[in-house]
């Protein structure tokens, strides 16, 4: 039985750097390079960032835990993930813009005039198809709005479903809905039991942006 020139590791065939550099059109030596730079990507990256929130300043610990590629309808975007010890705990972050391979950070031509999308994720919407909101549609304009313009991001907050109350507070909010015929802020409103209909908070963001580099006095747009 010929060699294959392949490594078996726990009864996996590994690939074989020389036939990857040549579907690739890279050297191996290049893509062992590249291959230490993805394997680096997930080594979590933690920085210690302040907010000011109602004047007072706090400090959240933004860890970015991993970098990757979307490849959309509308092209490729970068899709970075981070945690950060606030409410809202997971931030998924989908980026267009040229990337440092260095650094791992997008580089952004425009940062005075930004354009961001805010999302507070919408299990009901986005993944399972419901009409009663746009937000799958919004979603979908930003990431061609970003195509066109070249670069941007949208920081997702799954957490924030609900506006920030929850999938069980929004479901209920869906019902209502439903059968009342009545619009998501009439509906909020009369199943909040403090009065409280939005309870998003975004110093997340902000944290995201300045581990990002962009500047404090970015005009910034959603």
């Amino acid at each position: 039985m010929k060699n294959s020139g392949k490594k078996i590791k726990n009864g996996i065939n590994s690939p074989n750097i020389t036939d990857i550099a040549t579907k690739s059109n890279m050297s191996a030596k290049e893509v062992a390079s590249f291959l230490c730079s993805v394997k680096h990507s997930m080594e979590p990256l933690s920085k210690r960032l302040s907010v000011i929130e109602n004047g007072i300043k706090r400090y959240y610990t933004v860890e970015r835990k991993g970098i990757g590629v979307l490849k959309t309808e509308y092209g490729k975007f970068w899709q970075y993930t981070f945690t950060i010890n606030d409410r809202w705990k997971k931030y998924s972050v989908i980026v267009r813009a040229e990337f440092n391979k260095d650094r791992m950070v997008p580089v952004f031509k425009n940062k005075d005039r930004l354009v961001l999308r805010i999302d507070s994720g919408c299990e009901t919407g986005q993944m399972f198809g419901d009409l009663t909101c746009e937000c799958r549609d919004q979603l979908h304009l930003t990431l061609k709005m970003l195509e066109h313009i070249g670069e941007g991001m949208i920081v997702y907050i799954p957490g924030q479903d609900g506006r920030g109350k929850g999938l069980t507070f929004k479901l209920a909010m869906l019902w209502a809905q439903d059968v009342l015929n009545i619009n998501t802020v009439e509906s909020a409103s009369l199943l909040a039991s403090n009065g409280m209909i939005d309870v998003r908070t975004y110093s997340g963001v902000v944290c995201i942006l300045k581990f990002f580099g962009v500047s404090r006095s970015a005009t910034l747009t959603w």
